[in-house]
């Protein structure tokens, strides 16, 4: 694996869901959104949005997300994220399920909460 850097400013076309954007624009464009921008509500929706999608690269790209918010501005909507790791938490995927418990630990840890997610 090789590292590859983030762009900053993503185009609004890599944060739609549709067909057209190839999977890695996607997931490249929600993580520039997040580790980035400077609008949490907009980075919030479009994490929420990419956790319903029934790919799991983009599914764990969104958890991974939660945990970038949690750290950058030590916020997090609990009441819509709490269901989501609830409804997945019995993937059989690892790798999903290693991002999950990766956003869990980096959620639990900067925003000071425990046991929200048994």
């Amino acid at each position: 694996m090789e590292y590859e850097e983030i762009p900053h400013n993503p185009s609004p076309e890599k944060l739609s869901l549709g067909e057209t954007t190839p999977l890695e624009e996607k997931i490249t464009g929600l993580l520039g959104l997040v580790l980035y921008g400077e609008d949490y509500d907009l980075a919030m929706e479009k994490s929420l949005e990419f956790s319903n999608s029934p790919d799991n690269l983009l599914k764990g790209c969104a958890f991974i997300c939660f945990g970038h918010l949690a750290r950058l501005y030590g916020k997090l909507d609990l009441e819509k994220v709490i269901p989501i790791f609830k409804a997945n938490q019995h993937t059989e995927d690892p790798v999903l399920k290693g991002k999950m418990e990766d956003a869990i630990s980096d959620i639990t840890f900067f925003l000071k909460v425990e046991d929200l997610f048994l």
